[in-house]
């Protein structure tokens, strides 16, 4: 019996780089989601893969998908640190 190429795509059928559609699944990455929003207001980051995966009771795609919306859609703070340094020597040789 042949077996289909299953590389690169989750258990859902979804392939592995690309988010999942809307559907079944949202209610689930929103729950995570919001768990992450507040464990971040809490601790001050965002929780790691395992932590939300434990913290919300999803499956680790589901965490690392909410996370990873997270992520592309937080907005550093005006605030936020820069380093700039005036260092013009090259620490790597040539």
């Amino acid at each position: 019996m042949i077996q289909p190429d299953t590389a690169g795509v989750s258990h859902d059928g979804t392939p592995d780089d690309d988010p999942a559609p809307e559907g079944a699944g949202a209610p689930a990455r929103e729950h995570a989601r919001e768990i992450a929003e507040r464990h971040r207001t809490r601790h001050g980051a965002l929780p790691t893969v395992r932590e939300l995966q434990t913290l919300a009771d999803v499956s680790r795609g589901t965490a690392a998908r909410a996370l990873t919306r997270l992520r592309d859609t937080t907005e550093q703070p005006e605030n936020a640190l820069h380093l700039v340094t005036d260092d013009t020597s090259t620490r790597t040789q040539p």
